[in-house]
């Protein structure tokens, strides 16, 4: 039996529920991945919604990490310190996918793993992308090699299913030919 790839969620306080139950429904349901939380600490957190959540694992105790995915929030600005960082450098230099919804987009850019890429994010937050000199586009989704954004209309479920599709089909199809052909049949 192939190992289980596996999926980090980075947790912050006032991360968008809804991001990580998608990305859970879809990851959790499949014998291939191993999905987890990870954060600063495991000590609870409270989502916008105001719900407490502890991760599975703090930064410091984390494994090697397939893909990190980062959720929305309105915490995603002022979660961005050196530790949140020097974490995401540190998975995203081995992991075969990086990928954040909307304004989770922040903390990547601000850890300097979307330089090059072609990114999105919520339209309001677009201009903050610019000003750290990234491509920063008004689409719905930017798929751009191992770097995935979406913004303010993609949930943590799309998200997911685009990994899902990508990690599945990566040696039959290149990422520029399916992004194609996603935005083609998604009418974006």
């Amino acid at each position: 039996m192939t190992e289980k790839k596996r999926i980090g969620v980075v947790l912050f306080p006032d991360f968008n529920m809804q991001d990580i139950v998608g990305p859970y429904e879809m990851f959790g349901r499949t014998v291939e991945f191993a999905i987890c939380t990870v954060s600063e600490t495991t000590r609870c957190l409270k989502t916008s919604a105001g719900l407490s959540v502890s991760a599975d694992f703090s930064f410091d105790e984390c494994p090697r990490l397939d893909v990190l995915f980062v959720p929305g929030g309105k915490g995603a600005a002022g979660a961005i310190n050196a530790g949140f960082k020097a974490f995401i450098q540190k998975q995203s230099r081995h992991a075969k996918f990086v990928a954040a919804v909307s304004l989770g987009a922040l903390l990547l850019a601000s850890s300097g793993v979307l330089k090059g890429y072609k990114v999105t994010t919520a339209t309001d937050a677009l201009p903050l992308l610019r000003d750290m000199d990234l491509l920063a586009v008004e689409d719905p989704m930017a798929i751009d090699g191992s770097r995935i954004t979406g913004g303010e209309k993609i949930s943590g479920a799309d998200l997911s299913l685009v990994l899902m599709t990508l990690m599945e089909m990566e040696e039959r199809i290149s990422v520029d030919n399916y992004r194609k052909r996603l935005v083609e049949r998604a009418g974006w």
